[in-house]
């Protein structure tokens, strides 16, 4: 017989894919993941299955995985979009996967055309103590026993380490969790568990289909928490899951959720979709808090309160921080970004409702003054490095996880809020309805920023066509162009004449070509307003037909940014400035609180930046040594002179500006003193910020006070009030012997109160003795002594000294591989440990030792703030060269009087 004809030729390779992002011709619409836990060999495996739909003929399904054994691929057509019930399967030739790349790609022998598949991958992984992706985290019962749990932190890029995923924002689907418990356990997801089935010695629990979302919203709890519930007044039920020791310092967080989520159905005009919102504190987590739907979890720090353990700031912690991510449910989560590129639509967003709402819980709380010593002028400083970026960035410049990791910064949290506040505040009921219409408009699907404007654009043009036409260009100017306008303002007889330009601190004559759409107001002496005049040249006039106040030619002052409502900053004549510093110390109420914060705000960044003496800002100052002051011109104004304390560090300088700070703060020392008055909210912030500047300066008997409460604390165990820990632990650790040091270390082991272990650890950096301080930042990189998630804080603690500064910049490069390996490209903490490290610095030998360090070690997702830290430094160094002869003079003089 003649010989069997040759097989046929086997299918020449389809090229694998290294776009940086996946194939959108590939999507899927519904998830069913599974997932097992063994504590006992610290992993877990689990079983997917993606519905999906091709819309192009394609060999290959991409999707993510990272650090994942996948097996048992198969790929079957679909009937419906939610269903895995098939009618034919392909043969799976192939998974290839690309680790650098995070992907996992299923090869097939057949070409799938355009229709509805499913498929299905077994999968195994580690189960190990992290802060990223299934982790576990721990913590000790009322026994004393070592309690374990798994938790899930998948934002931004980490549900791909815990099962095979599309794994990027755009790519929503619905997801049936199902999770095998061991026994003695119970189980949290995104939805309501619907059943609960043993199976061998586990109990499987599936859990309710979500509605379309994101993998990084997805979430999964396996603990032994206990709870507090509460239902709202639309009948969601809430509640907040924690270790059983604390669970009931759970209450307020179960209160703000309750009053929180009515809220934000008003203001957004549209319901909560889910029957259910629980919170849950997790012993390890690196951020404040994660917006999962359904199920939000938290740093314990930040979501348990009680007012036997907890300060009043640690009060309105978490209650903003709460508020910030129920804000997401909606704006984030309903409606989610469709690339990270615009991040700063979800966190931006949240930064300003989180205010907006706890404003509404507590109107006594000036929470939109605090704003502006809080979220706005950190964005403001940071926004005035060369080195900073715009609020929203073309796509293509983010695509790794370290690059999208590197974006949770100030630009897109608190510029982000700080924009969005000011366009509110002027806009208000447009910019309110337009967000609620966006929101309606892409109801379960992503967007762009420029979604939202044409939302808010097509609200505005039926009252202000005029205005909303250009309401793109106008936002546009804020939003994709980095920097912020320095407005300078100049009084003419009848009119003022305003120019306009890019603000920089790191850099001298330098002129862009920018121009922002800038909201002028103008405040008066007798209190009276005028404007907005929206500014978008370079140059302008405001005349009496603006703003008739401008008829009185006696005016002694003109103030600019009624309420430090605009993200700018503003310039005046040098008699302005000096008008300004004599009326309010003729009469500090000359003016409200949010103005002088603006007022000293700007005083103390233009002189930073060489636009006005430093002489000009410490005068203004000076009238807080005639008055008590407020909560938040105290902000702002120990906030401008710590920025040149750390210049003064271990200078001749020093010394003379201690005494300074003492006649500074002296009257208000004696002020606020030392009894905490409940629900006196704002004054009891105030002494926060006033006794440690008084105790550092030796101001009267502050140094006193303070040693007797922590004596009464080392020898009687008198715990101190909550609103005075942090005070009295700092000062026995800097006036005292190493085995004070001790004492305030034994305490940070044995609370059980997660912010008085933070008040501990931020104390135990004030140490004089290097061995100590050495000894510090060893813990802080010993899983056994410090938990991972507060290592960058006990490392800053030490960096806030003169002492402690330098080593802990060399700690930090000698230990870069092992904070890698902490955080690696997973986390925004990689770059504080640089930012914090560094502020200090300001010679050219620091500067290049930072940047000769990291051209010859990985940056990953440091990279911003190793920029950010440059530009500090570049700063820094201009200051030195060109004021600290200038500040000596004037400390001299006051010193002297």
């Amino acid at each position: 017989p003649p010989p069997p004809p040759p097989p046929p030729p086997s299918p020449a390779p389809v090229p694998l894919w290294t776009a940086p992002r996946l194939p959108s011709s590939v999507r899927p619409l519904h998830y069913a993941v599974h997932i097992t836990p063994a504590f006992a060999t610290n992993t877990f495996s689990g079983h997917v299955q993606a519905v999906v739909n091709v819309t192009q003929a394609t060999q290959q399904l991409v999707l993510h995985a990272a650090d994942l054994q996948l097996s048992n691929p198969s790929v079957t057509t679909a009937l419906e979009p939610t269903s895995a019930a098939a009618t034919r399967a392909f043969t799976v030739q192939d998974i290839a996967l690309q680790p650098d790349l995070q992907y996992a790609t299923v090869v097939l022998q057949e070409t799938l055309v355009a229709g509805l598949y499913v498929l299905s991958l077994d999968f195994e992984g580690a189960l190990v103590a992290g802060l990223s992706g299934l982790y576990l985290s721990s913590y000790e019962n009322a026994a004393g026993q070592t309690e374990i749990l798994m938790t899930t932190q998948f934002e931004p890029t980490d549900a791909r380490r815990a099962f095979p995923c599309w794994d990027e924002p755009a790519f929503k689907a619905t997801f049936n969790i199902s999770v095998a418990k061991p026994a003695g356990y119970g189980a949290l997801s995104n939805m309501p568990s619907t059943q609960q089935v043993q199976v061998d010695e586990a109990s499987v629990v599936q859990f309710e289909q979500t509605p379309r979302m994101s993998t990084y919203l997805v979430a999964l709890v396996v603990s032994k928490f206990e709870n507090l519930g509460s239902v709202t007044a639309d009948n969601i039920g809430v509640s907040i899951w924690g270790e059983a020791s604390k669970i009931r310092r759970g209450q307020l967080a179960l209160d703000v959720e309750s009053r929180v989520i009515p809220f934000f159905e008003g203001f957004f005009n549209l319901s909560y979709p889910l029957p259910k919102e629980a919170l849950v504190a997790i012993p390890d987590f690196a951020a404040g808090a994660m917006e999962n739907w359904g199920l939000i979890t938290f740093r314990t720090a930040d979501v348990f309160w009680d007012t036997n353990t907890g300060s009043t700031s640690d009060k309105q912690r978490v209650t903003i921080v709460v508020a910030h991510e129920l804000a997401h449910q909606w704006n984030g989560n309903i409606v989610t970004l469709a690339w990270w590129n615009d991040l700063w639509l979800n966190e931006g967003f949240a930064t300003f409702a989180e205010n907006l709402a706890a404003d509404f819980l507590h109107p006594d709380w000036d929470m939109w003054g605090q704003f502006i010593v809080d979220a706005q002028a950190s964005a403001k400083s940071v926004d005035a490095l060369n080195s900073t970026h715009a609020l929203s960035i073309s796509a293509d410049q983010v695509t790794t996880p370290a690059q999208i990791n590197a974006l949770f910064d100030n630009i897109a949290y608190d510029k982000g809020g700080s924009v969005i506040r000011m366009m509110y505040g002027i806009l208000q009921d447009v910019f309110r309805d337009g967000i609620r219409a966006y929101l309606k408009q892409h109801l379960y699907g992503s967007a762009t920023t420029a979604d939202l404007w044409t939302a808010i654009q097509d609200v505005g043009m039926a009252t202000n066509p005029g205005l909303y036409q250009h309401f793109a260009a106008l936002m546009g100017s804020w939003t994709t162009q980095p920097g912020y306008p320095l407005v300078t303002l100049t009084r003419s007889l009848s009119s003022v004449h305003l120019t306009q330009e890019r603000f920089f601190v790191d850099l001298r004559g330098v002129s862009t070509p920018q121009v922002w759409w800038v909201p002028v107001t103008l405040r008066f002496p007798d209190g009276s307003t005028c404007g907005p005049v929206w500014f978008n040249t370079t140059q302008t006039d405001m005349s009496q037909t603006a703003c008739p106040q401008l008829q009185d030619t006696s005016l002694p002052w003109v103030k600019a940014n009624v309420d430090t409502l605009g993200f700018y900053r503003v310039q005046y004549a040098l008699e302005d400035w000096q008008q300004f510093a004599t009326a309010l110390t003729a009469n500090s109420t000359v003016m409200g609180p949010q103005d002088v914060a603006g007022l000293l705000g700007d005083a103390f960044a233009l002189a930073q930046a060489g636009l006005l003496p430093q002489t000009v800002a410490l005068n203004l100052t000076r009238h807080l040594q005639n008055s008590t002051g407020t909560y938040i011109t105290w902000v702002a104004t120990l906030s401008g002179l710590s920025s040149i304390r750390k210049m003064l560090w271990n200078s001749t300088s020093e010394d003379l500006f201690k005494s300074y700070e003492a006649q500074l703060v002296a009257r208000t020392y004696d002020s606020v003193g030392w009894n905490i008055v409940p629900d006196a909210h704002l004054d009891n912030l105030k002494r926060t910020e006033v006794l440690p500047v008084a105790c550092s300066a030796n101001v009267s008997d502050c140094r006193a006070q303070a040693l007797v409460r922590f004596a009464a604390f080392r020898d009687g165990n008198q715990i101190p009030a909550p609103d005075l820990q942090q005070i009295v632990y700092e000062a026995g650790v800097a006036y005292g012997t190493e085995s004070d040091w001790w004492a305030v270390w034994n305490r940070y082991k044995n609370t059980t109160v997660s912010r008085e272990q933070r008040r501990c650890l931020i104390a135990l950096g004030q140490s004089n003795s290097p061995a100590v301080l050495n000894r510090a930042l060893n813990f802080a990189l010993n899983d056994s002594q410090v938990r991972r998630q507060d290592s960058i804080t006990l490392i800053s603690a030490v960096a806030a000294t003169p002492m402690g500064a330098p080593l802990a910049w060399n700690f930090v490069k000698d230990n870069w591989d092992l904070l890698l390996s902490y955080f690696g490209d997973t986390s925004f903490l990689l770059g504080d440990a640089v930012r914090e490290t560094t502020t200090w610095m300001n010679t050219q030998s620091q500067l290049d030792d930072l940047r000769g360090f990291f051209q010859s070690h990985e940056v990953s997702s440091a990279a911003e703030g190793v920029t950010e830290a440059e530009g500090t430094i570049q700063a820094n160094i201009l200051w030195m060269s060109s004021y600290a002869a200038q500040v000596e003079q004037w400390l001299q003089a006051m010193v002297a009087r």
